[in-house]
């Protein structure tokens, strides 16, 4: 009973640190002046931005740009850019529509996803897929 408690709470502390993982590669994502768009409002996304923009202990900042879509139908693309900004991230928020004319300007797409299935495929909010195929159209 003890061995199943142990990696039970083994298995507890993974989740609990699954952010601070995730948040720490960003300085290895994100390069000055980079343009980025998101799709989605999800707390990891807007710590693993913050976590690039901050400098610290042996860091230095970094200035780029998020470029927000509403996100429709739920719109929590308001609420995502509403973080941004008051963490100090130059942030500009877009209809949905609008994507395929700026992807041409964009470096990185971050898009929030709920899950990440054993095939790799990404279940995410409605539209992701168009954003996307938009950046695919656009880097080839």
């Amino acid at each position: 009973m003890k061995i199943i408690l142990k990696y039970i709470q083994e298995m507890l502390d993974d989740i609990e640190n699954v952010y601070d993982d995730i948040t720490r590669q960003a300085d290895e994502h994100i390069n000055q002046k980079d343009i980025i768009l998101t799709f989605g409002q999800s707390d990891l996304l807007t710590s693993f931005l913050k976590h690039a923009h901050e400098g610290g202990e042996n860091r230095k900042a970094k200035d780029f740009e998020v470029i927000v879509c509403e996100t429709a139908p739920l719109f929590s693309g308001h609420l995502a850019a509403k973080l941004l900004v008051e963490a100090g991230i130059r942030t500009r928020l877009i209809t949905d529509s609008s994507v395929y004319a700026l992807m041409s300007r964009v470096d990185k797409v971050l898009i929030s996803s709920q899950a990440i299935m054993a095939n790799g495929g990404v279940i995410a909010h409605s539209g992701a897929y168009q954003i996307a195929l938009a950046a695919k159209v656009s880097k080839t």
